[in-house]
């Protein structure tokens, strides 16, 4: 089983995601959507999928598994709700939303979706962060 993937957004961090999914089987960049439609087109060429400057037209038109949504936070506008609309599971690089009623909002949309997502709160799992937290709980308990 091929899972196949679309990226929102071609930048630098989209850049650190695909080459990781490169690596491993079964998966298949598919589309790549920027609103800078030459940048969807050099990242398609590096990483492969078919190039969008629209990812309305690419959530359409494509057939996709999975979505990094890789786009800055000012930027967020309805890419997860399109996603979860579309039945698509996703990744989004923090935050979720600007807002509480829009966070909130996505989060209806998901679960009514039933879809797995997540939020890149990724240095939460770095080493050190993990003993700091400890320190703190601890510390503040006193």
């Amino acid at each position: 089983m091929e899972i196949r993937v679309g990226f929102i957004g071609c930048g630098d961090i989209a850049e650190v995601h695909a080459e990781r999914l490169a690596r491993i089987e079964g998966v298949r960049l598919a589309a790549v959507s920027d609103i800078d439609p030459r940048r969807a087109e050099e990242f398609a060429r590096r990483y492969g999928g078919a190039a969008y400057g629209d990812y309305h037209e690419m959530l359409e038109r494509e057939e996709l598994d999975a979505c990094y949504i890789c786009i800055p936070p000012y930027a967020h506008t309805d890419q997860e709700l399109l996603c979860a609309e579309h039945g698509v599971h996703f990744f989004v690089e923090k935050p979720v939303a600007l807002t509480l009623e829009k966070a909130l909002e996505v989060l209806k949309a998901v679960r009514r979706a039933g879809l797995v997502t997540q939020v890149g709160y990724v240095l939460r799992f770095v080493d050190s962060l993990r003993r700091a937290r400890e320190v703190l709980w601890r510390e503040g308990g006193r």
